[in-house]
């Protein structure tokens, strides 16, 4: 639903005005060829200026929690 309303605003809003970052917090399922595939089944192109980027499992956790002030744990 959210890709669904951002391609919506990406429609309004020129991406030379807007860019979009989309980060998975499950790096070890959403590897970088698992988004890739992911942004290519939705119709996202390059010109889109959407990013989708994912990383360490800790480093993800650690800008969730710093960055967005966000309670979140690994489960399993």
């Amino acid at each position: 639903r959210l890709v669904e309303r951002l391609r919506g605003l990406r429609r309004r809003i020129p991406a030379a005005d807007l860019a979009f970052v989309s980060f998975s917090v499950d790096p070890e399922t959403d590897t970088p060829a698992v988004l890739a595939d992911y942004r290519r089944a939705r119709g996202i192109a390059d010109a889109d200026a959407w990013t989708f980027v994912t990383g360490p499992a800790d480093e993800v956790l650690d800008v969730v929690r710093k960055g967005f002030l966000t309670a979140v744990e690994r489960s399993g």
